[in-house]
């Protein structure tokens, strides 16, 4: 048993491990010596191959040193970082790209800024001199007919643009009573607005005014002016959009 063990410890070689000196094979010898010349080739060189002892916490802690440093030295040279005059063209390219960014926005502000005062204008235009008047009988407050269909059309397009608030105006002769022909231009009124809630337009977006006898701008005397002052009168105001 001792021969055995004799022999298959007689070519390996001995490191010192704290107090005692532990035998290794000799395939962890030849290992310890292809490190040692990696690691300290001048000091392998320069040492007698025979007789060489190696402090295994010493060598171990040096050689996990030594490979950290490498693989340091390794990742940066595999990713090289930034420089100064890199960074600094990185800052002039974020630079400019900052300035296009703040100039389109500008540019875009300015634009829809052009846009939503050329729609006002237009609305404007058109409101400010759009009216539409509704003829009524002598002593009536019905509405014909044939006016109905067209007053529903004008409904369902005024439904379309919210911001247009709509103002109904009655209006009567001069003959009869005041407070007659102020009760007679109410009813006109009601009539034409329940036309226009009938097909569709919100009431809350019609005002309602009653002018009697006070609006009108025939004399007694003059007949054939009588019916253009027995009517209502519908135009339209921008709620809500500044000039």
């Amino acid at each position: 048993m001792a021969s055995r063990d004799s022999g298959r410890w007689s070519s390996s070689r001995r490191v010192r491990s704290g107090r005692s000196c532990v035998p290794i094979p000799r395939y962890m010898a030849r290992f310890h010596a292809a490190v040692n010349a990696m690691l300290w080739p001048d000091f392998v060189a320069n040492s007698p191959p025979s007789g060489l002892r190696i402090d295994r916490r010493r060598h171990f802690t040096e050689y996990r040193y030594i490979r950290r440093e490498t693989s340091m030295l390794q990742i940066d040279g595999r990713h090289p970082g930034v420089n100064g005059q890199d960074l600094t063209q990185v800052v002039r390219e974020l630079r400019e790209r900052n300035e296009a960014l703040r100039y389109l926005t500008r540019w875009r502000t300015v634009r829809e800024s052009y846009q939503v005062q050329a729609l006002r204008r237009s609305m404007h235009a058109i409101t400010d001199g759009l009216t539409v008047s509704i003829p009524f009988r002598t002593g009536g407050w019905t509405i014909e007919p044939h006016l109905e269909t067209p007053l529903c059309a004008l409904a369902r397009a005024l439904i379309d643009i919210p911001c247009l608030q709509v103002k109904l105006e009655g209006f009567a002769d001069t003959r009869g009573g005041r407070r007659f022909n102020r009760k007679l231009s109410m009813r006109r009124v009601y009539a034409v607005w329940t036309v226009l809630a009938g097909g569709g337009l919100p009431v809350e977006r019609m005002r309602l005014k009653a002018h009697g006898d006070g609006g009108a701008r025939y004399a007694k005397n003059d007949r054939g002016g009588f019916p253009f002052d027995r009517r209502v009168l519908i135009s339209f105001t921008l709620g809500g959009v500044p000039r």
